[in-house]
């Protein structure tokens, strides 16, 4: 609250009543937006009645999720940032600079140069029935014709909502897996809205193997030290999709996360959500069988160094949650950067609090 009242006291003096209003709003309407969205997740998890009352009580109170009964060892909640500090608060640290990562036509237009060329390409963008494409293609049926596969995606947002995959298979369109005529696809196209279309990342041999009808990311979590000035990585998962989740890896759909040793590359057991609302692990694909413990991610050092100098160059945003994925090449490419990335699925393997220097930079941005 102090820090607050200091805030309004250094925006009046510098910028004025009006503006200082404008901040008040602005504030009191993203806290009663992260509020909403809470409650609505709450009220909507079909699991909250098998969690007993003294423990919904003592999570809501909390800022936790009922569901977080079955995710966390709550007889240690101090450990874990909350599903509200997450909403709300995490989602300040980058300020207005988060604009960079959540609007994914920028970022690729921004960081493609700075990650060399390891960025998935954009090839057009689409709004109100029109077509807007970045390079010498004249029409929707010429990019097909160019690219196996295509990848279409709201611009703004995140989640894996409303991703699409476009495949042309010996004269075939296929969309998302079912067939669809020219036409039809077409018409889909045109009503998309604000939506980019992007290269499909064909993936590595390893990643493939383990789960072959999504792509596979890995999420790597970066923050800058407030007191260095350095990039770490505290925490990175490797998702993969299921039969549940296709055609995205997305864990809240149904994918399972494994940990990636940060020093080795290394993958540990995978967590996935059950039907009873626990959490189920596995050390091996539940649909293909394919060992996931003990996998290794190839050109794993070099990937995580490249991300660390990324991050340590843009202390405007100092929180990221990088989606990578590695190409038939072995190279790495960036899908997206999350700016408030979600911690359920991270902290199902470790609690965040639990680290002295994730502590200090959460306690820096004022999130707890």
């Amino acid at each position: 609250m102090h820090r607050l009242v200091r805030r309004a006291r250094e925006i009046y003096r510098s910028k004025g009543l009006v503006n200082l209003l404008s901040g008040v709003l602005h504030y009191s309407a993203r806290k009663i937006a992260a509020l909403s969205t809470f409650i609505r997740a709450e009220w909507g998890n079909p699991y909250r009645k098998r969690v007993p009352l003294q423990w919904r009580v003592r999570l809501l109170s909390n800022g936790f999720l009922s569901q977080s009964y079955f995710f966390y060892d709550i007889s240690n909640l101090n450990e874990y940032v909350s599903n509200y500090h997450r909403d709300f608060r995490t989602r300040e640290i980058n300020g207005k600079s988060e604009r960079i990562f959540n609007d994914k036509l920028l970022f690729h237009q921004l960081f493609d140069r700075v990650l060399n060329g390891h960025v998935a390409e954009a090839l057009a963008w689409m709004d109100d029935g029109e077509l807007y494409f970045f390079h010498d293609v004249d029409s929707f049926q010429q990019l097909i014709d160019e690219h196996d596969q295509l990848i279409v995606k709201p611009r703004l947002g995140g989640g894996g909502d409303d991703i699409q995959r476009i495949t042309s298979k010996e004269g075939t369109l296929l969309l998302n897996g079912e067939e669809i005529q020219t036409e039809m696809l077409f018409a889909r196209i045109r009503d998309k809205t604000d939506s980019i279309v992007c290269e499909f990342i064909e993936q590595d041999n390893y990643s493939s193997q383990i789960f072959p009808h999504s792509l596979n990311t890995i999420r790597i979590l970066t923050m800058v030290d407030p007191d260095t000035g350095e990039a770490f990585i505290p925490i990175a998962v490797h998702r993969f999709g299921t039969a549940d989740s296709v055609p995205t890896d997305n864990w809240s759909k149904g994918g399972i996360a494994s940990q990636v040793d940060i020093d080795s590359g290394e993958l540990s057991p995978a967590a996935g959500i059950a039907e009873d609302g626990t959490i189920s692990w596995y050390a091996s694909h539940p649909d293909t069988g394919e060992q996931i413990e003990g996998a290794e991610i190839p050109g794993w050092t070099t990937l995580a160094e490249q991300i660390v100098r990324v991050a340590e160059q843009y202390p405007n945003l100092p929180y990221a949650g990088w989606d990578v994925a590695i190409d038939a090449n072995g190279e790495f490419k960036v899908i997206e950067v999350n700016s408030y990335p979600d911690v359920n699925m991270i902290q199902i393997h470790k609690p965040l609090l639990s680290d002295e220097r994730i502590t200090r930079f959460y306690e820096s941005h004022h999130v707890l």
